[in-house]
């Protein structure tokens, strides 16, 4: 998903879904939520969940 100040964004693939329903869970409700949520839906990505991490 882009990081931009669009107000619309897109995925494509389940995965590529549950990643952008993360990444805005984190937007909306913060990191402890986003991951919370991660954990209850047992998500296990490759790479993990790290749209909390800032880029390099």
């Amino acid at each position: 998903m882009s990081r931009s100040r669009s107000a619309v964004g897109s995925s494509q693939g389940v995965s590529a879904g549950i990643d952008s329903a993360l990444w805005l869970m984190g937007r909306l409700h913060g990191r402890e939520h986003a991951r919370a949520v991660r954990r209850h839906i047992q998500y296990d990505p490759a790479p993990p969940y790290l749209a909390d991490v800032p880029a390099e």
